[in-house]
């Protein structure tokens, strides 16, 4: 999938393998299968509050860019996707090309 199509996608949790909740700002993560708990980091968690939002992922970065202004924007979007590419290969994530499916 070439990289534009890819960030004209939508992001959803895969919520048959994962359970999320907000904590202070916070997503604690718990993954049914494994049945282990993940605490995301302050970047992860706004990255996984706008897939929430159900904003695409190049909103998602653009969004990260304005959020950490410090930081190098191709820094900002290669670590964007690198999380992003985790969790979809992970099947956390699913990519989908409509906004509600």
């Amino acid at each position: 999938m070439e990289k534009k199509d890819f960030a004209e996608k939508y992001l959803f949790p895969n919520e048959l393998l994962v359970f999320w909740k907000d904590i202070d700002g916070e997503i604690i993560l718990l993954h049914r299968k494994e049945k282990q708990v993940y605490e995301l980091t302050k970047a992860a968690s706004f990255i996984w509050k706008a897939v929430a939002e159900k904003m695409k992922i190049e909103e998602i970065i653009q969004a990260m860019q304005l959020k950490y202004k410090k930081v190098k924007k191709d820094v900002i979007r290669k670590d964007t996707l690198d999380f992003i590419n985790n969790l979809v290969k992970d099947k956390v994530l699913l990519i989908k090309n409509e906004r509600f499916n």
